[in-house]
């Protein structure tokens, strides 16, 4: 095992040690992301293959929502339409059919 490694398996161990989930996620070619998702908060850690790591923690509410309405508007600020589909359950068209 090469030597700038060590980081990542030094930090998995510590995780493991306290008893901490974490989920493993591989986006990019020079990193390795840990995901912890705890009460309250996120926190995405992302170990370099040249032994740096970098973090970001998100902290809000956990409340349950439920208006799909809002989701809808949430997420279309987020990402780019690419156009509803014909049958798709979570369209503003399908929404209306629901509530009658």
């Amino acid at each position: 095992m090469k030597s700038d490694q060590q980081p990542l398996f030094e930090l998995l161990a510590f995780l493991d040690l306290k008893r901490i989930h974490y989920s493993l996620l591989r986006t990019r070619p020079d990193s390795i992301g840990i995901l912890i998702t705890l009460v309250g908060m996120r926190i995405e850690i992302f170990v370099f293959n040249d032994g740096h790591l970098e973090y970001s923690t998100f902290e809000g509410t956990e409340d349950v929502l439920s208006e799909r309405s809002e989701l809808l508007r949430l997420l279309s600020a987020l990402g780019k339409s690419i156009g509803p589909k014909s049958g798709n359950r979570f369209s503003e068209k399908s929404d209306a059919k629901t509530k009658n």
